[in-house]
């Protein structure tokens, strides 16, 4: 069963929350979207798994999915249990 509004971890299989999330090559800051690299794109339906954290917070987790790797909020992502 999903697990909602949770704090993100290495290892957390996750979905997106949205119809797709973009991934970049670096962490996402309000003050940085134009210096940001597309790497890859989760889709809804597609799982990825966390890899990484920014900070302990979750703010922006580094994840790999099935188009490759990227950094993205934790906010756009929903934890599942496999």
């Amino acid at each position: 069963m999903p697990t909602y509004n949770v704090k993100l971890s290495a290892g957390n299989m996750v979905i997106t929350l949205l119809e797709s999330v973009e991934l970049f090559d670096r962490p996402p800051r309000p003050n940085n979207w134009t210096e940001l690299i597309a790497t890859a794109k989760l889709k809804n339906g597609q799982t990825a798994i966390v890899i990484a954290l920014d900070s302990s917070d979750g703010r922006s987790v580094y994840v790999v999915g099935p188009t490759g790797t990227g950094w993205t909020y934790g906010a756009f992502l929903k934890r599942i249990e496999v």
